[in-house]
């Protein structure tokens, strides 16, 4: 078949990219044709490309902007679809909803829903409270964006413009024949929000896992992601504190809670220990989780999937991450890491203690994770997934 991905963004700075820049390829090692097309800048384009993928900017086009700059991008990506003679759409990440639709008019499509797209602010996370949100999204979520602090925002319209692209995102989604997400707790909340279980399918994300790696040794934590606080960097330096020894961590991300955190650092006198190195991509990456010996994923928020966890169990190293969101259907306490309880800095440092502290069980532990991974998480079981989907959605039209 010939695929087109779109998605906002190229540059390899989340999950959702990360992704998309991951089954590209495997599609078209897979004999399928590929286009991604992207909102972001051209020259993020322009890096050597597996055969088979194509890869095409349209600045700002899958993004909602102005109505006249909104309307303009709709031809400029049905054409790039025209020329491509697309069989299939997959929509990635897209805000610019005339887009979506005219390339359903067009092409049978379908949609992964890779972010608590159905949350007025996006997170199903109360600042004010320290607490996950228990609330289906209604009306009332506009107020709680202010005695709950939802959203980091004081201003009233982005309240208001939350909860009308949320609920306009759960009407939308009730027309698709097929969405995708990367676990069943997101399947949950769409469903909450009124999609037909049987329309949603649940194929979680895949990660390269090298035939063999190298042993983890020191005392280095790593961290990627977000640099926010409900990905929960700030709990991780609360539990370090608390954790015997020397140690060292490297922070790859960045985000609106950085230089908080780097005064944190600072006034802790840690700046010899820690170690703030931005948004890492490639090989970059890939070192980083291999000279880490345990991988941290501190959330507070309810992790759509999580990644990062992932990424750190397929370079066989482990993980302590929070038990929320997705993430307890990719680590199982003991198989690639250990969970803790959400919020409890005590506990996470008390598991950061013991796989620093005894490197035999920390390596069994990793081991079992990177097995998994092969066996759970790979391309192949991924496209064992997907293509059938793609084959199902083509022949009924969408």
């Amino acid at each position: 078949m010939r695929l087109a991905l779109l998605t906002d963004d190229w540059r390899p700075t989340g999950g959702v990219v990360r992704h998309v820049r991951l089954v590209a390829p495997a599609l078209a090692a897979a004999g399928h044709d590929v286009l991604v097309v992207h909102a972001g800048d051209p020259r993020d384009s322009e890096a050597p490309l597996p055969a088979g993928v194509t890869v095409q900017a349209i600045p700002g086009a899958l993004r909602d902007q102005s109505a006249p700059a909104n309307r303009a991008a709709v031809d400029r990506v049905c054409l790039a679809l025209a020329a491509f003679r697309a069989d299939l759409a997959h929509i990635h990440a897209c805000t610019n909803f005339l887009v979506e639709d005219a390339v359903r008019t067009r092409v049978p499509t379908i949609k992964t829903v890779h972010t608590l797209d159905v949350c007025p602010s996006g997170t199903r996370f109360h600042y004010a409270t320290g607490k996950v949100c228990r609330h289906d999204t209604g009306l009332l979520c506009v107020p709680r964006q202010a005695y709950l602090r939802c959203t980091l925002s004081k201003r009233p319209p982005v309240w208001w413009r939350g909860y009308r692209y949320a609920t306009t995102m759960e009407s939308r989604l009730r027309t698709y024949g097929h969405v995708v997400v990367a676990s069943a707790f997101v399947k949950q909340l769409l469903v909450r929000s009124g999609v037909s279980a049987d329309r949603v399918t649940v194929i979680p994300y895949f990660t390269p896992a090298p035939a063999s790696t190298t042993a983890a040794s020191g005392r280095s934590i790593l961290f990627v992601g977000r640099v926010t606080p409900e990905k929960g960097l700030d709990l991780l330096l609360d539990a370090l504190a608390h954790v015997a020894g020397p140690w060292r961590l490297t922070v790859v991300g960045d985000g609106l809670a950085l230089p908080a955190i780097r005064r944190r650092v600072e006034h802790a006198g840690w700046s010899d220990r820690v170690t703030l190195r931005g948004w890492l991509d490639g090989r970059a990456l890939t070192e980083a989780y291999q000279q880490a010996t345990v991988v941290v994923v501190p959330s507070r928020w309810p992790e759509p999937f999580g990644i990062v966890g992932l990424e750190a169990m397929a370079q066989a190293r482990p993980v302590v991450a929070c038990d929320i969101g997705g993430i307890p259907e990719w680590l199982r306490d003991g198989d690639g890491g250990r969970l803790v309880p959400p919020g409890d800095a005590a506990s996470m440092a008390s598991q950061i203690d013991a796989l620093l502290n005894n490197p035999d069980e920390a390596a069994r532990i990793a081991a079992r994770g990177h097995a998994r991974v092969g066996r759970e998480f790979s391309a192949a079981v991924h496209l064992d997934r997907l293509i059938p989907l793609y084959e199902r959605a083509h022949a009924a039209g969408g």
